[in-house]
């Protein structure tokens, strides 16, 4: 499973570093997932020659269009590239807070400030439709880490969760295999058998 990083500007070594944080490796090891650094280095010829079974577009840098600066640039094209990739090919990938923003964006949502929903909690209410990715029993709550959010989408998702403000946080792709949360499942302590359960089924067709 290939993983899009973070760009981080480190000043006093010179240096621009790609990160990630290290429980995403814990959380996809559980479930006998390989985690995959992909690096916005990466061309089109390389990202084919991984053949990946599966891609996660992490957290942070807020995409170029909602806070401009040169790293969110550089990450925003290398993903613009990835997500042609996935698409071409019929790869499944899960956008992740600025993921779900990212892909949100690619496909025409739209975007809102969120500035309650920044380094907290706060309810959440799915709907029916959350059966097609687990049978387990949804959380009344979940972690929030951002400041915009998805407000609408076009008709070719399916909305399956919604904060108490009506912001979007989970979608499903009607015809394509993509998938947006909001919330950070590799922020769980212990990891959420929700989260895990929709993963494993989600990246792994035949049981969905």
């Amino acid at each position: 499973i290939g993983i899009t990083s973070r760009l981080e500007e480190n000043v006093s070594y010179h240096e621009v570093r790609e990160c990630f944080d290290i429980r995403w490796g814990a959380f996809l090891k559980e479930l006998g997932f390989l985690l995959t650094p992909l690096s916005v280095s990466h061309t089109s010829r390389d990202i084919r020659s991984l053949d990946l079974d599966g891609v996660i577009f992490s957290g942070g840098n807020t995409p170029s269009s909602l806070e401009d600066s040169p790293l969110s640039r550089i990450r925003d094209r290398f993903e613009i590239l990835l997500m042609d990739h996935c698409r071409k090919n019929g790869i499944p990938a899960i956008g992740i807070c600025r993921g779900m923003l990212f892909i949100g964006e690619y496909f025409g949502a739209t975007i809102t400030k969120t500035p309650k929903h920044s380094g907290t909690c706060h309810s959440i209410t799915f709907a029916c439709e959350i059966s097609q990715l687990t049978a387990l029993a949804p959380p009344a709550e979940t972690n929030s880490y951002h400041t915009f959010g998805v407000s609408s989408l076009n008709s070719s998702w399916n909305i399956l969760a919604r904060s108490e403000d009506s912001i979007i946080e989970a979608a499903i792709h009607t015809t394509e295999r993509l998938l947006l949360l909001m919330w950070h499942p590799e922020r769980n302590s212990p990891f959420s058998q929700f989260d895990s359960d929709i993963f494993q089924r989600f990246f792994h067709k035949d049981r969905i």
